[in-house]
């Protein structure tokens, strides 16, 4: 589709601006390496005491690097945590474990900021012209950068699979690549976010449907990969210890509470207790926006477009169905008082972001290109409330 809200008669500056990247398919590897510096200087800039002050966090010391460096890295990889394997999170201890214990820290922050920036030099590459022009894509790319309510994921090697999930749905959308080396560097990494968590389960069918689609032989090596980590993470926690069930507390209010306040408002206005504070009328009148990206998105879009707000949408329903919350406390009760648990609505709220994106540059009403256009302006707010990371 053609048109967008970009019109040159009336936006004529941005206009010449957006033409001028659209004439791009992609960066070359000069490009990309401004772009990374540019990014990882943002990173350092937005959280420095996470460099200068390193600390564990969560799961990084008591476990990964615990276990590393008691029963050995390369058996520490195997070991599953909370029903599932972990492998790119454990991988950073192979070389903490060799440092003085006081730098130990950095290496996993290193970790989680190359993590972080990985789904860049993809997202800017040729290799993802199906998602739409340069422009758009720098768009994306932008919005993943400085996305508000994301600080439980931010440069945290312990929640670093949410970021490689990106990566892993983006390769599954991403035409073929050009050499052998590049097709096991794919493969390799494929394998790698497969088994660090359980989004491969999740983007088993995607993968599956984007290769009966293509009908390519490089799509059906993607699905098999991810349908094979996918059995493995299964059989981890169909055997592994079972979860504590204290129940969801599931109601309809409370889950227009979560969606429209912290998953939406959240997601565009930045860190803060939108669910609890939050008026329900204009939670409902939120939850309905969110709701109508998604289906214009869903519906008018490309199949890979299609595909991604797919595993936005499921994401958010699993994450509503499983979050991991305090024992003894029901959970969506528990999410929406204390307005933190924010990695659950990364992903989902990430992809909402872009389909408000794409809605605003070609959706056909008119009023859904506003509508998305509106997120957008309203997203710089919270991108600014947000752009310090606390100690």
């Amino acid at each position: 589709m053609q048109s967008s809200f970009l019109s040159p008669s009336v936006h004529p500056r941005i206009a010449r601006v957006w033409a001028s990247l659209n004439q791009r398919e992609g960066l070359g590897w000069r490009g990309q390496l401004l772009v990374l510096a540019f990014a990882a200087i943002t990173l350092l800039l937005r959280a420095p005491s996470f460099f200068l002050h390193p600390n564990f966090y969560a799961e990084d010391g008591k476990l990964w690097f615990a276990q590393a460096y008691n029963l050995g890295w390369f058996h520490s990889l195997f070991l599953q945590h909370v029903g599932y394997l972990s492998m790119a999170e454990r991988f950073p201890t192979a070389v903490a474990v060799l440092v003085p214990l006081h730098d130990a820290p950095i290496v996993l922050v290193v970790w989680g900021a190359l993590c972080q920036l990985a789904p860049l030099p993809l997202l800017l590459s040729r290799r993802l012209r199906c998602l739409g022009p340069f422009g758009l894509r720098a768009g994306l790319a932008f919005i993943y950068l400085f996305l508000p309510n994301s600080r439980e994921v931010f440069l945290v090697d312990t929640n670093c699979m949410w970021h490689l999930a990106v990566v892993m749905l983006l390769l599954i959308l991403a035409e073929p690549p050009i050499n052998a080396i590049q097709s096991t560097v794919d493969i390799a990494i494929m394998v790698v976010i497969g088994l660090s968590g359980p989004f491969s389960i999740v983007l088993t069918p995607i993968a599956i449907v984007a290769a009966r689609a293509r009908r390519t032989l490089w799509g059906n090596v993607l699905a098999v990969t991810t349908l094979a980590t996918a059995i493995v993470q299964i059989l981890f926690i169909a055997l592994g210890p079972v979860r504590t069930d204290n129940g969801l507390g599931a109601t309809l209010p409370r889950f227009v509470r979560l969606f429209g306040g912290d998953l939406v408002l959240g997601m565009t206005f930045g860190t803060g207790n939108w669910a609890l504070r939050t008026p329900m009328p204009v939670l409902i009148l939120t939850a309905l926006a969110a709701a109508t990206l998604y289906i214009v998105c869903f519906a008018e879009a490309s199949l890979e477009w299609r595909l991604i707000v797919a595993f936005g949408v499921a994401m958010l329903a699993i994450s509503l169905h499983s979050p991991l919350t305090y024992t003894g406390q029901q959970a969506w009760p528990l999410i929406i008082s204390t307005g933190v648990w924010g990695r659950y609505w990364y992903l989902p709220g990430l992809i909402l972001m872009w389909a408000a994106a794409w809605c605003a540059w070609a959706a056909h009403p008119r009023l859904v290109r506003l509508l998305g256009a509106a997120i957008l302006i309203g997203l710089p707010l919270g991108m600014a409330r947000d752009i310090h990371m606390p100690a």
